[in-house]
């Protein structure tokens, strides 16, 4: 059965907009007493989401776990999807 994902979201946006609305009006409470123990890259993005963290039902620390560990995958994937890029586009199929 096919839904209409369209007629799905218009029934949820106001409640997408509340959530919302509550992770900033919660970040907003709390950014300047964050300390992260190491500024990331996209410093000020990590600190937000950090202090959004209780309004959006995650535990204190659980964006950072999320955002190293998705740091160390790039660290590990990247050079190695670059090298196999750039063999694929070297190669000549016949």
């Amino acid at each position: 059965m096919r839904r209409d994902y369209g007629v799905v979201f218009e029934t949820a946006q106001g409640r997408i907009l509340g959530v919302l609305l509550d992770a900033v009006s919660c970040a907003l409470r709390r950014v300047k007493k964050v300390k992260l123990d190491r500024l990331p890259r996209m410093a000020d993005f990590a600190e937000w989401a950090t202090a959004a963290e209780p309004a959006l039902g995650w535990e204190q620390g659980t964006f950072m776990l999320a955002y190293d560990a998705k740091s160390r995958l790039c660290e590990y994937a990247g050079p190695r999807f670059l090298t196999t890029r750039a063999s694929i586009e070297k190669a000549t199929f016949a």
